[in-house]
């Protein structure tokens, strides 16, 4: 039982580092409809300014991503460094916010983070957020939960 409980924790530690405050982790219980933003958007021009600094992460796997002008770092617990994209292109879709960056070189080349409105829970902790985050790499989707920072 201390097993589980030292695994547990060690996941909810890399979850809440990995988003900079160190006191939330992210799964999506409740998941926005996210299909009115196409998965392959036209070139959009980067994001700016502090509005749009986001922290999504979710759980089952456990994975975290912040977006701010600087760029794009999506990052596991294998990989806490993180994979870094350059400044995220934006586009909105009702509402739906849409966030993609790709790198010239390197795996994964792209990621989508959507994040759509709608109350949101890890299935953790009794933590509610905001938003609801979809992320594509590699041909994955990941659920989550994200928040403004």
């Amino acid at each position: 039982m201390n097993c589980g409980r030292a695994l547990l924790a060690a996941a909810l530690l890399f979850v809440a580092c990995a988003v900079g405050d160190g006191s939330r982790t992210g799964r999506t219980a409740e998941t926005a409809d996210t299909s009115a933003v196409a998965a392959s958007p036209a070139p959009v021009p980067p994001v700016t300014g502090a509005a749009d600094r986001v922290a999504a992460h979710g759980t089952e796997p456990f994975w975290a991503v912040s977006i701010d002008a600087s760029g794009v770092v999506y990052r596991t617990p294998e990989d806490t460094a993180g994979v870094r994209f350059p400044p995220a292109g934006r586009r909105t879709a009702g509402d739906i916010v849409a966030y993609r960056s790709e790198r010239a070189t390197g795996e994964p080349r792209s990621i989508e983070v959507r994040l759509g409105p709608g109350a949101c829970s890890n299935g953790m902790s009794e933590i509610r957020y905001p938003l609801t985050a979809e992320v594509h790499l590699m041909g994955d989707t990941l659920h989550g939960c994200a928040e403004r920072r």
